[in-house]
């Protein structure tokens, strides 16, 4: 599991031209003209040293040939943002630009980002099958053509995505809307602190995800062990560090969509350890080493983090909880299955804001497009 890294934001200057990850399509992270990964046919017997089998992908035939191409999908450093994903061309799994390729009807009238993280980007899932994907499909069955922006990057927490939006949205004409997808990350990431005594009250932290990460990370102050609280006061320690890191990040990203006239909506994702548990659960509880009595405890403090934040997202954190057959794969993914349960329970949120922004006019129309889209 990757580990937390203290970033101190310092104001000052212009961005370095890398810093735009949406238009990052036929450069390198410094300039000049990068060659996408292109994908050779493999198959995966593990994913994060869980096997890849019938467990949550008895319908997915395909499965061990997608987690072979995903073994495959490169990160690149990003001076602000930690690491984004390589430009890949693949059977499954394509981006361009920062971008994972996304299902796009003909003509879109309505542009949607969306932030997130490994969830969000789709691990688990084909491109025409991610959370976006399905979003627009089911806009068109309700006559909205959308294009989907699906921005998601493995290890983002809250804070980085807001930090891409800034960048997107100073570089970008605006979208219509605007969508987050979070909790998991951001949950972990506490844990992460707590273990490594990095509880500074006033850092902003991400996962490191390179060796200079880790290095930077050896040489932070820590809370000696002595000062640490007791294991059993950790539960709420942890609900205070998220919770905290987690409402600068919403307020920030409201004010500043506010400032451009665009909507934003933040949702609250399912966890298995968060979830109401299942016989089809006990396998998953079996592979990643979990013990189903402790889900009452995970459970409080995933909905205790998500109230204590007192920014009110969305909360999806449910919509699982009831599905009776294997859906999650391991510690945060879904299958295709799970993504399109998720993005049917968003998209009821989500029909009201692109209802409005249809009737008004719309912007996308006006100002071509945005990459990342297929036909």
């Amino acid at each position: 599991m990757a580990t937390p890294l203290s970033v101190r934001l310092r104001a000052g200057g212009d961005q370095p031209p890398h810093a735009d990850v949406a238009a990052r399509a036929a450069r390198g992270a410094h300039g000049g003209q990068r060659r996408p990964v292109v994908a050779v046919r493999a198959t995966a017997r593990e994913h994060n040293g869980l096997p890849v089998d019938g467990y949550a992908h008895e319908a997915e035939p395909w499965a061990p040939e997608y987690f072979g191409e995903l073994a495959q999908v490169r990160h690149e450093p990003d001076f602000f943002l930690g690491a984004v994903p390589q430009d890949f061309r693949g059977r499954f799994i394509n981006v361009e630009g920062g971008v994972r390729r996304s299902y796009q009807p003909e003509d879109p009238e309505l542009t949607v980002w969306y932030f997130g993280g490994s969830t969000m980007f789709g691990i688990g899932q084909r491109d025409d099958h991610t959370i976006p994907s399905v979003v627009a499909r089911l806009a068109e069955e309700d006559g909205v053509a959308l294009r989907s922006v699906n921005v998601g990057v493995s290890s983002f927490v809250n804070w980085q995505e807001t930090e891409l939006l800034t960048q997107m949205l100073t570089r970008l004409a605006p979208p219509d809307l605007v969508v987050f997808y979070d909790g998991s990350n951001d949950t972990g990431l506490g844990w992460e602190r707590i273990e490594r005594g990095l509880l500074e009250e006033d850092g902003i932290f991400r996962m490191a995800v390179s060796e200079t990460d880790r290095e930077q990370l050896a040489r932070l102050p820590r809370t000696p062990d002595s000062e640490l609280p007791a294991p059993e006061d950790r539960l709420d320690l942890n609900v205070e560090l998220v919770a905290r890191q987690y409402r600068r990040g919403v307020s920030l990203a409201r004010r500043l969509c506010a400032s451009y006239g665009v909507p934003v909506l933040h949702f609250w994702q399912p966890q298995p350890f968060a979830k109401v548990p299942s016989p089809a659960d006990d396998e998953l509880w079996r592979r990643v080493g979990f013990d189903p009595a402790m889900l009452p405890a995970a459970r409080r403090v995933y909905d205790e983090a998500r109230r204590a934040a007192g920014v009110d997202p969305i909360d999806l954190s449910r919509v699982l909880d009831d599905v009776e057959v294997p859906v999650f794969f391991d510690g945060s993914h879904t299958n295709e299955l799970g993504a399109r349960l998720v993005a049917e329970a968003m998209y009821e949120h989500l029909r009201p804001v692109l209802v409005e922004a249809r009737a008004g006019g719309g912007a996308t129309a006006a100002r071509g497009s945005t990459r990342g889209g297929r036909r």
